[in-house]
């Protein structure tokens, strides 16, 4: 698998994933397997059908959806933490190439977590004191609640 970032802003990064053969085989297999249990073919014991007959009954247009699904639900967080982004929303996915099970490359937009400088807090804090005699003025006792009576 190799990942490019294209473009960084502040709050949103694109970046490209192609994905190999060699990337691939683990992921067909996979669909294959958890495809082939939906499939009941003459001859065959349920979830054991080969892949050429699980194809044939479901549809090429449908697993191979599946596979291209698969594979970038997969490889999208493995993208996303090699290049160390903090996403917060939902990527926006283009399909650039695909070739049945050999390859397929893909380009991501996501919404990036933006940068936040806190304020020196020290320097805020010190300003908003409330003088001694404000502070004097709320610990007296004339201002707790005469009307205020103790739980029964």
């Amino acid at each position: 698998m190799e990942t490019k970032l294209t473009s960084r802003k502040d709050t949103e990064a694109q970046f490209s994933v192609v994905l190999t053969e060699a990337d691939l085989i683990l992921i067909k297999n996979e669909v294959f397997d958890h495809l082939r249990t939906q499939v009941k073919a003459a001859g065959f014991r349920p979830g054991r059908a080969p892949d050429a007959v699980v194809e044939r009954e479901l549809g090429s247009q449908t697993v191979q959806s599946e596979f291209v699904e698969h594979a970038i639900q997969h490889t999208y967080v493995e993208a996303v933490r090699a290049e160390n982004l903090h996403v917060i929303a939902s990527p926006r996915v283009t399909i650039e190439k695909f070739v049945p099970y050999t390859e397929l490359s893909y380009k991501v937009t996501v919404e990036l977590m933006p940068k936040v400088k806190l304020a020196d807090y020290k320097k805020s804090a010190s300003s908003t004191r409330p003088s001694k005699s404000k502070q004097q003025k709320l610990t007296r006792p004339s201002m707790i609640c005469a009307a205020a009576k103790p739980f029964a």
